[in-house]
């Protein structure tokens, strides 16, 4: 499994598998993502997730962004993620998303890594191996030094 696929394969699993621990902040009092009343609380979670993500990821995951939210709106729709599930994922951030362990079935974790592998691991590998081919995603390494024009004397 790729790093970039394995980022984002252990966050979406630990965030989906997360319990949602303590006082939760409400929808209202979440100011770090922009929402509609037409969306349904699946795509809301859904965009805040991806946020997190993303930012978890260090951007890497930024071009993917709309696809990351898609697959996680489908699969909590589809797979009918409880809304406790929904609430947690869909308000906790950063390393707080680990308090939301344990709120989906096997079953609805298991469609998830699949729906992940079938869309996002191609693109994903894709990415890595465009870098490989690059020689990796660091910038190449400085030319040497110009000669010495005192021959290494002063």
């Amino acid at each position: 499994m790729n790093q970039l696929r394995g980022l984002f394969l252990a966050a979406v699993v630990a965030a989906a598998l997360a319990a949602c621990g303590g006082a939760a902040k409400s929808p209202a009092a979440d100011t770090t993502t922009t929402m509609t009343a037409s969306e349904s609380p699946c795509t809301k979670m859904a965009t805040h997730l991806t946020g997190e993500l993303v930012t978890a990821s260090s951007g890497a995951l930024e071009r993917h962004r709309d696809l990351v939210t898609r697959i996680l709106a489908t699969r909590c729709e589809d797979d009918q993620w409880s809304d406790e599930a929904v609430a947690c994922l869909g308000t906790q951030t950063g390393t707080m998303l680990e308090t939301c362990e344990g709120k989906l079935t096997a079953e609805q974790e298991q469609a998830l890594d699949a729906h992940v592998d079938r869309e996002l691991g191609p693109l994903l590998d894709d990415t890595e191996d465009a870098e490989g081919a690059m020689g990796g995603s660091s910038p190449p390494p400085p030319p040497p030094p110009p000669d010495d024009p005192c021959g290494g004397g002063a």
